[in-house]
């Protein structure tokens, strides 16, 4: 499978922040859809100092938005 831009961009702020292999895995499982992704890129550029949880906790808050 072949990754979008996004999802490398994705990965590589996953991967600036320290973010676990397996958490890393499991946002991009999670996150579908581009508009999803690129809100939790939003949210690593305006929340510089987020620990692995924090980026955890919005993954699940942008999940639950319809």
């Amino acid at each position: 499978m072949e990754l979008t831009p996004t999802e490398e961009l994705l990965i590589e702020g996953l991967t600036a922040f320290e973010v676990s292999k397996e958490n890393t895995i499991g946002v991009l499982l999670f996150l579908q859809t581009e508009i999803q992704q690129n809100l939790l890129i939003d949210y690593m550029r305006n929340h510089q100092e987020a620990t692995e949880q924090d980026i955890l906790q919005e993954m699940k808050r942008i999940l639950r938005m319809k």
